[in-house]
Order: structure tokens, then C-alpha cells, then sequence
């Protein structure tokens, strides 16, 4: 979970250029995968190069399907025509404390 995790989150700074684009923040689902999938089934049509899709963190913790969610936006962030944004909550900074932890216990 943690390497699906960290390569989630691309933590280097992007200067965006200024043009005509959409964008959609998709946000507190946390690990429902069928709600992810009706909201991107009904974004994807309309996605361009130029639009963002920014997820708003909490993908896991609560909800069936933390890892599929995950896997779901790994999958997005290579197969989708826009730029992908994954923000680090605090549901997933507590999981990446708790591994931590554990690894120097």
C-alpha cells in the first residue's frame, strides 16, 4: 500500500501556464471505487489535454476499496489525456506515519 501510496504523490512544484482549461476537483469519497468510477465515467468524454482533475485527498481509511481508489488514480494519471493532481490528506499522512513507525520499531 505505501508504494501505490507514494507514487501517488508527485511533491515537486509545477508552475501551470495560463490558458483556456477545466478543472474538476473530485473530493472525500475515501475508498468508495463505484462513486469514483460514476463521477469519471461522467468527466472522462469531456477531458482535454489542456483540463486538470484534482482529487482532494482522504482516499483511504474508511470505504470498501481504499487500494482500488488508489489503483484507480495511478490508472488515471497514466491513461487520461489531462493532468492528474493527488493531494495528501490527512488520512493518508496518518497511514504513511503508521508505516513509518513501524519501520523503525
Amino acid at each position: 500500500m505505501m508504494a501505490l501510496t507514494s507514487q501517488m504523490f508527485d511533491l515537486r512544484y509545477t508552475i501551470l501556464p495560463v490558458y483556456p482549461m477545466s478543472t474538476y476537483a473530485i473530493g472525500d469519497i475515501q475508498g468508495n471505487l463505484d462513486a469514483l468510477d460514476a463521477l469519471v465515467f461522467e468527466i472522462e468524454p469531456e477531458l482535454h489535454t489542456r483540463d486538470t482533475v484534482v482529487f482532494l485527498a482522504d482516499y483511504i481509511d474508511r470505504g470498501p476499496n481504499s487500494k482500488g481508489w488508489i489503483q484507480r488514480i495511478l490508472q488515471l494519471k497514466t491513461e487520461a489525456p489531462c493532468r492528474i493532481i493527488s493531494l495528501l490528506g490527512n488520512h493518508e499522512q496518518w497511514m504513511l506515519n503508521s508505516m513509518d513507525a513501524e519501520l523503525y520499531e
